[in-house]
């Protein structure tokens, strides 16, 4: 997480603010969102997005991947059952006459190593997200040519109103709350405002930048997103432009005249090198997804009121 600004003294509700705009306070220790008025949790953008995926099952795959190890050659039969089902039942073991001990054996270090790889990529990822965005506090001119950045322009920190005429907006807090039911937020990597032009960039260092999905051969189809999102092909790249478009959504949200230039995922792999991917402004699909969450929202909201009438 890179430095945050704007708090890290004051406290509401219990939390400590580390960051904040008019409406939401966060504390980094919590990774909470809070609302400012009334201490409500907001949801993040990513993880309202998560809400329209299918959770990576380690599972599952620890002991596919467990089965494939200790089977070698063996294994296609087992593999045909596994990739069709997608459920693992531990009476393959006695079936395939694989031994128990070092089944878990092998799928405990699988997943150790799951929890490795999640850690070293989430500390990578916070040191490039630092680094980049001391970059344009430091006004770096290599850095801002690359972004087409010349002329008169301010770098602005702990500014969130985008009132700016020509301005640099590193890691901007943005939010968006329709009502109780409704309440998202996201810190944006860069968000450039030219007059009423604005363009919003995001770091990502996952391992590539994939468009298409996990094809499914028993099915012969490519993993979608759930509904209302399952026109939509379930990989990194539509799930990062999910999340620009509803950073732009929530900028148009300040100001309906706020118009979108350019959304673009910045790739960094670990060697340091950058590789730019354009996106659409899904705001279609954005909308739809804000509507299908509310709603959702709100009847778990009624149902929960109704379990409190006793008879």
């Amino acid at each position: 997480m890179p430095k945050l600004d704007n708090g890290g003294f004051d406290t509401k509700f219990g939390y400590q603010i580390d960051k904040k705009n008019d409406h939401v306070g966060f504390e980094d220790k919590t990774h909470t969102y809070f609302d400012l008025a009334d201490g409500s949790k907001y949801i993040s953008v990513t993880q309202l997005i998560h809400n329209y995926t299918h959770p990576f099952d380690s599972d599952f795959w620890s002991s596919y991947k467990s089965c494939e190890y200790l089977l070698g050659d063996k294994f296609y039969d087992l593999k045909q059952i596994l990739l069709s089902k997608k459920k693992w039942d531990n009476s393959y073991l006695k079936q395939y006459n694989i031994n128990e001990f070092e089944f878990l054996k092998k799928k405990s270090e699988i997943l150790d190593s799951y929890k490795e790889k999640s850690k070293e990529a989430c500390e990578y990822g916070s040191k490039i997200h630092e680094i980049m965005e001391n970059l344009f506090y430091q006004k770096d001119e290599k850095r801002l040519k690359t972004f087409g950045i010349g002329g008169k322009i301010e770098v602005s920190k702990g500014n969130y109103k985008l009132d700016k005429d020509r301005a640099v907006y590193p890691e901007i807090l943005l939010s968006y709350k329709a009502d109780e039911w409704l309440k998202t937020v996201g810190q944006a990597d860069l968000v450039i405002k030219d007059g009423n032009d604005i363009s919003i960039y995001d770091w990502k260092t996952s391992k590539s930048i994939d468009k298409e999905s996990f094809f499914d051969k028993s099915t012969k189809k490519r993993q979608m997103m759930k509904y209302p999102l399952d026109n939509i092909q379930e990989s990194n790249y539509w799930i990062y432009s999910l999340q620009l478009s509803l950073y732009m959504y929530m900028i148009e949200k300040i100001n309906p005249k706020f118009k979108c230039k350019k959304l673009a995922i910045i790739h960094i792999d670990r060697n340091g090198n950058e590789t730019e991917y354009q996106c659409e402004y899904l705001k279609d699909d954005v909308t739809r997804m804000l509507l299908h969450y509310r709603r959702d929202q709100k009847m778990k909201s009624e149902l929960d009121l109704d379990k409190l009438i006793v008879f």
